[in-house]
């Protein structure tokens, strides 16, 4: 790796590994484990009376990050600063409502790429032994078994519109096109990515489908015009202004829902014709690996 960061939502950020800046007082030593593939678990059960068993289901466990290095300084002061602001960076943290404050490991790989990995710091070791040099091991356990592109990609959907023309009408007469009938929106890692969905009213039980899985999610609910609701897809949580609960709104078909590799076609309706509201999809695009 280029570099490695540790981040979070509230501007945490602290550069741990750096192989261009030899200012930098942190270090990541090889190999990193973790960053390949998520572990895997496997359903099965033994042939009773036969040789062998039978595999009957696979699915993507837990993710796990080891990271082990050192932190100097050019003298013990600056080493004991640096080691400070290292271990204040890896305590838990809350936010003003009380939840957890997710962090991340962004990391700029050989190629320029840069992604990001969220989750947080659940075991770290780092033994003061020297004046000016400790050596330093984190584990970090990740909340998905993705790897997400650390570029944040937004695209607008449009409700439908209908073309045609308005009574009375004066001759000769202009037919109005439709619009707004489709938004191709690409996923380029190799993994499923998770949007988080923002519908902005005007909207009447608005419903955005994903075609290519025939996957939806309604809500039967009237979005005024300046108000929204949001969808997060990996979190499974519907809210209005960030708190208000909106899961009761959530119709039968509907279900939480992720986008694979490659195109998706999605398409947005509302029960009343020529609403303006919109639905803006959020995503990173997610790998299995790097």
């Amino acid at each position: 790796m280029k570099q490695i960061y540790i981040e979070d939502s509230e501007g945490l950020s602290i550069k741990i590994h750096d192989i261009e800046d030899a200012t930098c007082v942190y270090s990541v030593k090889r190999p990193i484990e973790g960053l390949e593939f998520p572990a895997i678990r496997t359903g099965q059960y033994t042939n009773a009376g036969a040789d062998g068993i039978n595999i009957v289901s696979q699915y993507l466990g837990e993710r796990r990050v080891q990271l082990t290095g050192f932190v100097s300084g050019l003298s013990s002061s600056a080493f004991v600063g640096a080691r400070q602001t290292f271990l204040a960076a890896l305590r838990p943290k809350y936010s003003a409502t009380g939840l957890l404050v997710d962090k991340w490991l962004r990391m700029t790989a050989m190629d320029g790429n840069t992604y990001r990995l969220l989750g947080e710091v659940v075991g770290a070791t780092m033994p003061n032994e020297y004046l000016t040099y400790s050596e330093f091991a984190i584990d970090f356990l990740a909340n998905s078994n993705v790897i997400e592109s650390y570029t944040l990609h937004t695209e607008t959907i449009n409700t439908r519109t209908f073309g045609g023309f308005i009574l009375p009408v004066d001759v000769p007469i202009v037919f109005a096109g439709g619009g707004g009938l489709t938004k191709i929106i690409n996923n380029a890692g190799g993994a499923t990515a998770y949007p988080v969905l923002t519908f902005y009213g005007p909207l009447t039980t608005p419903r955005l489908m994903n075609t290519t899985t025939s996957k939806i999610m309604s809500l039967a609910t009237t979005i005024a015009a300046g108000q929204s609701i949001t969808v997060k897809m990996l979190n499974r949580t519907i809210t209005q202004g960030g708190t208000t609960n909106k899961m009761y709104t959530m119709s039968t078909d509907s279900s939480f829902w992720g986008m694979p590799s490659g195109d998706n076609i999605f398409s947005l309706n509302s029960t009343v014709s020529g609403e303006a509201g919109y639905v803006t999809v959020e995503w990173r695009d997610a790998y299995a690996g790097i």
